[in-house]
């Protein structure tokens, strides 16, 4: 199942990270492969982002897209058990390559495809990782732009901490190693779709171009439209809607997708704050049936992890997998 996706479209905050420094989308197309947005990267220090899973996995398989902007060694991707770092793919300026590394300083094996960084021509690749951790027999397996066959494999003692991951980290903690992130996608192993490869997948946010009939219980803050208040790049706290009754939902519409093809998944997502008591609900519309997530806890700052995903691997209204042909609303409820 899909456990985690990130399009880098909230902005400047990246507010599905628990913890960043120097974090900061770029704002412009030219730092970004899907949409307007990419995500970390700015600046010349130090930089990381780092997700927590509230489980842990002994096996993931992530995605993302990524352009080398510094010409200096650096870590694209390393996951952890808390504060342990377990292992580690990273670049090496010098030949240009992939490694792969376990625990923070013992490097297993080196790829061979030549990855310029962008001050030589250098653009965006996507790469595919496979984590197994296991103390013999585990698995780390890297992808290189969109092949089937590992650019990088080590097989082995792949948990030198005796403990399972709860966390990833993109970036790195490394001086001077900005890199440009986007279109970010991690699996597990259950459910019985996205439990494997991703594949290059490319994550596009889509905003609401309107206001649900069905749904229509919450007020905005300003103006007449509700959609025009929460469309907004970067998000903030500026524009918004609210409720203050248990309950009331708010539905929106969209356009059709901009793209042809599978869909793996729809993600809801959406960056929200509380004043009081309160939680929130993330919803589907499909086939005239709403399909709501549980309810969830709502933070009262904006900042770091405060934005909220709900993750749905097939339409529910079937089951069967999403086409471009569909096109669901989505709603917010109140809950207590």
């Amino acid at each position: 199942m899909l456990v985690f996706a990130d399009s880098g479209e909230a902005g400047v905050g990246n507010y599905l990270y628990e913890e960043t420094t120097q974090a900061g989308a770029h704002p412009s197309s030219t730092n970004a492969f899907e949409g307007a947005f990419g995500f970390v990267g700015i600046g010349g220090g130090a930089f990381w982002a780092r997700k927590t899973f509230s489980t842990t996995y002994t096996e993931l398989y992530f995605s993302f897209w990524v352009k080398i902007t510094s010409s200096v060694t650096c870590q694209l991707l390393s996951w952890w058990t808390s504060a342990t770092e377990l292992g580690s793919v990273r670049w090496n300026s010098t030949n240009k390559h992939l490694e792969i590394y376990t625990s923070t300083g013992t490097l297993r094996t080196t790829g061979t495809a030549t990855i310029q960084p962008e001050t030589l021509g250098g653009g965006w690749f996507n790469l595919n990782i496979r984590v197994l951790l296991h103390a013999s027999t585990g698995v780390i397996d890297v992808r290189y732009n969109g092949d089937t066959s590992s650019d990088a494999i080590y097989t082995g003692n792949t948990l030198p901490s005796g403990s399972n991951m709860n966390q990833f980290l993109i970036g790195s903690f490394a001086t001077g190693t900005p890199q440009t992130y986007d279109s970010l996608w991690v699996n597990d192993t259950s459910g019985g779709i996205n439990d494997s490869w991703p594949g290059a997948v490319r994550a596009s946010t889509q905003f609401p171009t309107g206001k649900s009939a069905t749904n229509d219980a919450w007020t905005a803050d300003s103006g007449s439209n509700k959609f025009d208040r929460i469309n907004e790049q970067a998000a903030s706290a500026a524009n918004y809607i609210f409720s203050d009754n248990t309950g009331d939902k708010q539905g929106f519409t969209y356009a059709a997708p901009p793209f042809v093809g599978t869909i793996k998944a729809l993600v809801v997502s959406d960056i929200p704050l509380k004043i009081s008591a309160g939680g929130i609900k993330q919803g589907v519309r499909s086939g005239g049936t709403d399909y709501p997530s549980s309810s969830k806890s709502v933070l009262t700052a904006l900042g770091r992890g405060v934005q909220l995903q709900h993750y749905l691997d097939q339409n529910p209204n079937g089951p069967a997998t999403w086409t471009t042909s569909d096109n669901p609303e989505t709603y917010l409820e109140k809950t207590a």
